[in-house]
C-alpha cells in the first residue's frame, strides 16, 4: 500500500516537474519574442534565443530520462519489497514450526521426568549404612538430589528426614552435606 502512494507522488511529483519546466519555456519564450520585437538588432538575438532555447531542450530532455530512471527503480523497489515480504513470511512459518517442535520436546521431556520422579527408588543401603547396622546412618548429598528423593531411598517420609536433622520447612540442601537418615 505504502508502495502505491509512493507511486501516486512519485507521478506527481513529476507532473509538477513538467508543468514547472513547460511554463519556465514558455516564459523564455515569451521575455525572447518581446526582447525582438523591442530590438534594433533582431537577427543577433534570434540566434541566441535558438542557442538557449536549445540547451532548455537538452535540459528537459535530460529531465525526461531521469524520471524514467526514478520510475525503473521504484519498480525495482516494489519487487524488491515484495520479495523482501515473502521471504520474512516463510522464515517467520519456519520459526513458528521449530519453536512448536521444541516445545513438544520439552513438554514430553517434562512429561517424562514427572514419571521418573512418581517411582519410588528401591531402598538401597550403602557401604556405610552396611558397616555401621546398629549406629546412626548418614547420607551425603549429592548434586541433584532433593529431600524427597533421599527420604524415598530410605523409606523415611520428607518430615520424618526433616526431623532426624533439624531442618525448618522450606530449608535447602547442599551438595556434600551429611544428612542423618537413621536414628539408632
Amino acid at each position: 500500500m505504502a508502495a502505491k502512494d509512493n507511486n501516486a507522488v512519485n507521478k506527481e511529483g513529476v507532473n509538477f516537474a513538467y508543468i514547472l519546466a513547460a511554463l519556465i519555456v514558455l516564459g523564455i519564450i515569451v521575455t525572447i519574442g518581446t526582447s525582438i520585437m523591442r530590438s534594433d538588432n533582431g537577427d543577433g538575438q534570434i540566434s541566441s534565443m535558438n542557442e538557449r532555447l536549445e540547451r532548455m531542450e537538452d535540459r528537459l530532455s535530460g529531465i525526461e530520462v531521469m524520471n524514467d530512471r526514478l520510475s525503473s527503480l521504484d519498480r525495482q523497489i516494489t519487487e524488491f519489497q515484495i520479495a523482501l515480504i515473502e521471504r520474512l513470511n516463510s522464515f517467520e512459518s519456519y520459526m513458528s514450526q521449530k519453536i512448536r517442535s521444541a516445545n513438544t520436546v520439552s513438554d514430553n521431556l517434562h512429561t517424562e521426568a514427572v514419571k521418573a520422579e512418581e517411582k519410588p527408588l528401591p531402598a538401597v543401603q550403602t557401604e556405610t549404612a552396611l558397616k555401621t547396622k546398629d549406629k546412626v546412618q548418614y547420607h551425603h548429598v549429592k548434586a541433584g538430589e532433593t529431600l524427597y528423593r533421599i527420604s524415598l531411598r530410605y523409606n523415611l517420609s520428607v518430615e520424618e528426614l526433616k526431623r532426624l536433622n533439624n531442618l525448618a520447612s522450606g530449608s535447602v540442601i547442599h551438595v556434600g552435606q551429611k544428612l542423618k537418615v537413621s536414628d539408632n
